[in-house]
């Protein structure tokens, strides 16, 4: 009884070393083999091998199968050729006051390389795509998944006990099952502005969307890590601090979530004057509870230029592999309008010296544009006409405008016609060309106006009119001279 005693406590010492977590027995398998099944690995293929077996002649009551114990002797791991003593170490992990225990300094990290070391001799083309794994003795089995471009598992470890009748054993039972620890290199972003064309100085919501690693407990660089880097946009800023929306679920469309945090980061600005933060998430990573959920941070920029691009990173840091778990990166673009000022009669004269202000409607009330005259840049926007900016048409008959959005409806209108001709009261639409399919230019838009000239008026007089105004004159000096004359009579 105390040797079946010392085997499992060897046994459930070494499943929890390797990761397995063990809070029940299942149940016995009823064709003499057991299972094996792995969690959240749908579409995975693995390989396995076993590495202990039970021996009754040990003094533990286990041995390493043949061919395996090299994977734990060898140098980078435990460096001895003592099996047994291996296997204490073992216990002596999980049960320091057992008998059979015995420290081994440095335990972890050599037990983590041993591990390593069966893990890297399973390959692709051993695997299979049965899950449950079924197996048909007792002892300890290390799988490897396989899944494809992106999916990286780190070793998974099982135990298959015996079940015991009156101290006896009786068959095998299935291993508890696993969750699969996996880390995938996976990361999504994307942005709110569904047709990809944005107006300068206006807000964009950006969402990345990835999956929590994986990250074997023996390791001493738990790193996770969300580096962004924007150009052409600046980080939405509240009390100088830019505030990430996370949230962690089991699944992309799970309702309910795990985990939720605002992290308040301050961004710095690179030395080609584009701006960067790196938030912190390597608390999320110790004890694995949020390992292969899904994971969605949202924070909010603003467009300053006309092509945004917008790079996320998911890894380990700057200094230690800032893109291991994926990236992605997400552009937008602005739109740029060239108007063209035409004589209504012959189009091929183009007007220079019209002026116009550029006005879209919001919420019913017009609005009219501010614009750097310089870059032709939009600025903003004013309820005031006297308060906008005048565009004037230049030699060519065109005036430019950037900045703008091809979802919003934009006119012109002209305040000031050309020297000889009137002004057109009729506002001119802009009509947008499509947008590249590469978003590596502004899209572009057009818009015309007409002018008619001046029309001659009629003339002030010919030599009729001069005849009566000479006739005129003679009258009136022939009136004043006849008063005068009356006066002097009346004085003498």
């Amino acid at each position: 009884m105390s040797k079946i005693k010392k085997v499992l406590a060897m046994l459930l010492a070494l499943a929890m070393v390797l990761g397995t977590t063990l809070t029940t027995f299942a149940a016995e398998a009823t064709d003499g083999n057991a299972e094996i099944k792995i969690n959240n690995a749908e579409g995975a293929r693995f390989g396995t091998v076993q590495v202990i077996e039970d021996d009754s002649s040990t003094d533990t009551g286990w041995a390493f199968v043949d061919g395996y114990a090299q994977y734990f002797t060898q140098a980078n791991a435990f460096n001895t050729d003592n099996e047994q003593e291996i296997i204490k170490g073992m216990i002596h992990a999980q049960n320091p006051n057992a008998k059979e225990a015995k420290e081994i300094d440095g335990f972890a990290h050599k037990y983590a390389a041993a591990l390593q070391n069966v893990f890297a001799t399973i390959t692709d083309e051993t695997a299979t795509a049965t899950n449950p794994i079924p197996v048909e003795n007792a002892g300890v089995y290390v799988i490897r998944g396989f899944e494809g471009e992106g999916i990286t598992y780190s070793p998974m470890a099982a135990y298959v006990g015996f079940n015991y009748v009156t101290g006896k054993p009786s068959g095998i039972l299935n291993a508890e099952e696993i969750n699969a620890k996996k880390s995938t290199t996976h990361v999504e972003k994307e942005n709110n502005d569904e047709d990809k064309v944005v107006e300068i100085n206006k807000p964009v919501t950006y969402k990345v969307n990835s999956i929590v690693p994986f990250v074997p407990e023996t390791d001493s660089n738990k790193y996770y890590r969300i580096i962004d880097e924007i150009k052409g946009a600046v980080y939405e800023l509240k009390d100088n601090a830019l505030d990430v929306n996370v949230v962690i679920k089991e699944t992309k469309d799970s309702e309910q979530s795990k985990y939720t945090n605002t992290y308040k980061v301050v961004p710095t600005t690179t030395a080609d004057n584009n701006q960067t933060f790196e938030l912190d998430l390597d608390a999320l990573l110790e004890g694995n509870p949020y390992a292969n959920m899904y994971i969605e941070l949202s924070y909010t920029a603003i467009v300053k230029d006309m092509i945004v691009n917008n790079t996320v990173y998911a890894g380990k840091g700057e200094n230690e592999g800032k893109g291991d778990y994926g990236s992605d990166n997400d552009k937008l673009v602005s739109g740029t309008v060239t108007l063209t000022k035409k004589d209504a009669n012959d189009e091929t004269i183009l007007l220079a010296g019209a002026e116009f202000v550029l006005t879209k409607v919001v919420d019913g009330v017009v609005n009219y544009a501010t614009v750097d005259k310089t870059t032709n840049k939009l600025t903003g926007w004013t309820t005031v006409e006297k308060d906008a900016t005048p565009l004037e048409t230049k030699d060519d008959g065109t005036v430019t405008v950037n900045g703008l959005e091809k979802d919003v409806e934009y006119k012109f209108k002209e305040i000031k016609a050309p020297d000889g001709y009137s002004i057109n009261e009729t506002d001119v639409t802009v009509t947008w060309g499509d947008v590249p399919a590469e978003l590596d230019k502004p899209v572009e838009g057009i818009s015309q106006m007409l002018d008619t000239k001046l029309s001659s008026l009629p003339g002030t007089g010919g030599i009729g009119t001069t005849i009566f105004t000479i006739g005129g004159c003679l009258i009136m000096i022939v009136a004043a001279g006849l008063f005068f004359a009356s006066r002097r009579k009346s004085a003498k």
